[in-house]
């Protein structure tokens, strides 16, 4: 199974890089992905892994400096990383300029306000929700939103494995064991 995860994120990478050449197609997926509350979610996520070690490694009397260091050290790189590994599957499933119009929605006041509450829309956002739900992108969006969150869950878990094991290495390379 570890070998499986290596060859996909390798696969992942790859495909990233590969498609270096098209640079704003994957900055506009990045920035989607940082205004459509994504990266939010995966900075909770990489918050409550931290919660989660803490409370393995609670035996080890293990100072809040140390780990608001490793905090800082992987947080970082970890919301990056997890940005770069979604271009693909967005890549595959949207053309840049669905991209561009998911983006250019989010950046809206409704886009916003639906990332905060969708049941406090004013009519008026709702009218913008319903243009853009109407729209090729739109309807693309909500017709792939199944398969797009099976390959962003295996992705994810990927990265959320990955980010574990670095960051039990650091502890373990400080000379911390779990249940101590």
């Amino acid at each position: 199974m570890r070998l499986f995860g290596i060859a996909i994120t390798i696969i992942l990478t790859f495909n990233t890089i590969t498609y270096g050449q098209s640079n704003s197609y994957n900055e506009d997926i990045v920035s989607y992905l940082e205004v459509n509350g994504t990266e939010t979610q995966y900075a909770q996520a990489v918050e409550q892994l931290f919660v989660m070690l803490s409370k393995q490694y609670a035996g080890n009397n293990i100072s809040n400096d140390v780990w608001r260091q490793l905090e800082t050290k992987y947080k970082t790189k970890a919301l990056k990383s997890i940005k770069l590994l979604l271009v693909t599957p967005y890549r595959t499933t949207f053309s840049h300029d669905n991209i561009k119009r998911m983006l250019a929605f989010y950046n809206t006041e409704a886009g916003k306000q639906m990332m905060i509450d969708p049941t406090k829309l004013t009519k008026a956002q709702k009218s913008v929700a319903g243009d853009f739900y109407a729209s090729d992108a739109g309807a693309k969006l909500l017709e792939n939103k199944t398969s797009l969150e099976q390959r962003v869950a295996e992705v994810s878990e990927i990265w959320s494995r990955d980010l574990y094991r670095m960051v039990t290495e650091d502890l373990q390379q400080m000379g911390y064991t779990t249940g101590q």
